[in-house]
């Protein structure tokens, strides 16, 4: 079986200490992920936490960070099928940011 992609969901882009967005996770999904793209003219901020559905923690898979830019992504196994926020929050505040989310499914 194939591994196929459920809701994928654009969040915002802003300059804020964190980012929220709805995301409706598929009757299927066994991981949603979000990836998160920055740019700090400060450096060295980073994302502190993201959330799912209030208390659902997601666990950091993977970052690069160049000192300005800054790429990461977060996965959350077995999330709850419901439509919930996603809650990014960052180290420090302010920041030009943006984030999506994509839940999948079909692996075993």
């Amino acid at each position: 079986m194939s591994i196929t992609a459920g809701t994928v969901t654009a969040g915002p882009i802003g300059l804020q200490a964190s980012i929220t967005w709805a995301h409706n996770v598929a009757a299927d999904a066994k991981e949603l992920w979000v990836s998160v793209g920055s740019r700090w003219s400060a450096g060295g901020n980073t994302v502190a936490t993201v959330k799912f559905n209030t208390n659902e923690s997601f666990t950091q898979v993977s970052a690069a960070n160049s000192g300005e830019y800054v790429a990461e992504v977060w996965k959350l196994v077995n999330p709850t099928i419901t439509s919930a926020n996603i809650v990014v929050t960052f180290s420090v505040d302010g920041g030009r940011c943006g984030a999506g989310s994509v839940d999948i499914d079909g692996y075993t």
